[in-house]
């Protein structure tokens, strides 16, 4: 898990760049702080579900960080999505 918690900086500049004007970036340190890793992971695969936005090696980045996340195997890409949509509702 050192590895996640090292590349999540990395990772937060990511989605912040991409995320201008939000509090995306903060939103993603926290869940990571906080081992929301359904969070996290949610997060990571937003932004490459749009790799045309992405430049340089931040794909190679943002893969690299999800399979250093644990995944229980309960968790579907539905609970995700799920997870992601009440986290949203709470931020309001």
């Amino acid at each position: 898990m050192q590895a996640a918690y090292d590349l999540a900086p990395v990772i937060a500049d990511v989605i912040s760049a991409h995320c201008r004007g939000t509090s995306a970036r903060q939103t993603f340190i926290r869940a990571c702080f906080l081992g929301d890793w359904v969070e996290a992971r949610c997060m990571v695969e937003g932004m490459l579900a749009e790799p045309w936005v992405l430049r340089g090696n931040q794909e190679v980045r943002l893969r690299e960080f999800l399979e250093l996340l644990p995944v229980p195997p309960s968790v579907t890409a539905v609970d995700t999505r799920a997870a992601r949509d009440a986290q949203l509702r709470r931020l309001g």
